[in-house]
C-alpha cells in the first residue's frame, strides 16, 4: 500500500474509533491526527476538513462498486445483491456519512455514480428516485443489524422497483 494509502486508511480508522466515544461533530482534527499517529501537516496534504475523509473514501467505494459491477456485466438484481453485500463490509463508512449529516453527499455521488448500462433508461428524477430508495433502504438495514440476508434485501429492492412500474 503507498504511504498516502495507507494514511489516509490511518485517518479513517481513527475517526471511526473517534466516533465510538465522541459524537462526530465534537471530533477535532487533532484528536484524528493523534489517534492515527500522524502530524497535521500530513492530514492537511490530503484533506481540507474531516468531512473529505469521507467524502473521498465513500467516492473510492462507488468507484469500485461501479467498476465491480461493469466487470462482472451484472444485470439489476445482480446490481442489488452485490450492493448490500458492498455495504456490508463497508457499513461503518454509510453511518458515518448518515451521522455526519453527509448523506445529500452520498445522493449525489450516486446519481453522478449511476451505471449507464443499465437494463432500463432511467431519466434525472427516476434516477434520484432510486438512490434516494436505496440509500434509506441501506441505511435502515445497517441500522437493524443487518440481520437479512443479502438476497433478501435485493429481492425487497427488487419487489418495490416493480411496483412503480404498475
Amino acid at each position: 500500500m503507498r504511504t498516502r494509502d495507507f494514511s489516509k486508511d490511518c485517518f479513517f480508522r481513527a475517526l471511526v474509533s473517534l466516533c465510538a466515544d465522541y459524537s462526530y461533530e465534537e471530533i477535532q482534527t487533532s484528536q484524528i491526527c493523534k489517534e492515527a499517529g500522524f502530524n497535521r501537516s500530513t492530514f492537511y496534504r490530503a484533506y481540507k476538513t474531516k468531512d473529505d475523509i469521507l467524502r473521498q473514501r465513500a467516492d473510492a467505494l462507488l468507484q469500485q462498486y461501479r467498476e465491480h459491477c461493469l466487470k462482472e456485466k451484472y444485470n439489476d438484481y445482480q446490481k442489488s445483491r452485490y450492493l448490500f453485500s458492498f455495504y456490508r463490509e463497508h457499513s461503518e463508512m454509510l453511518l458515518l456519512m448518515y451521522r455526519a449529516h453527509l448523506f445529500d453527499e452520498l445522493r449525489k455521488m450516486g446519481v453522478e455514480n449511476f451505471p449507464e448500462n443499465t437494463e432500463k433508461e432511467y431519466g434525472d428524477y427516476e434516477k434520484t428516485f432510486l438512490i434516494n430508495g436505496y440509500l434509506g433502504v441501506l441505511v435502515r438495514w445497517i441500522e437493524g443489524g443487518m440481520k437479512e440476508s443479502d438476497d433478501y434485501m435485493a429481492q425487497c429492492v427488487s419487489s418495490l422497483c416493480s411496483m412503480r412500474k404498475a
